[in-house]
């Protein structure tokens, strides 16, 4: 007869951790995009990765506004 409250409380635990880890994954994922400035004066060879990484979007899926 124990092990029936022990099993209520492993659940409480699992369901408060899980609530949890949901507040902390919205609350992440509503914050604004950090401002990183970029100095890039032409396009050249060796700042291309940069042209690049804005034209297709890589600075957006991190959450960076270049």
């Amino acid at each position: 007869m124990r092990t029936v409250p022990n099993a209520n409380r492993m659940i409480r635990i699992f369901l408060a951790a899980l609530l949890g880890a949901v507040l902390v994954a919205t609350a992440a994922s509503g914050q604004e995009k950090v401002k990183f400035p970029i100095g890039v004066g032409t396009k050249t060879l060796g700042t291309s990765m940069y042209w690049l990484a804005n034209k297709k979007g890589f600075f957006d899926e991190v959450g960076l506004e270049v």
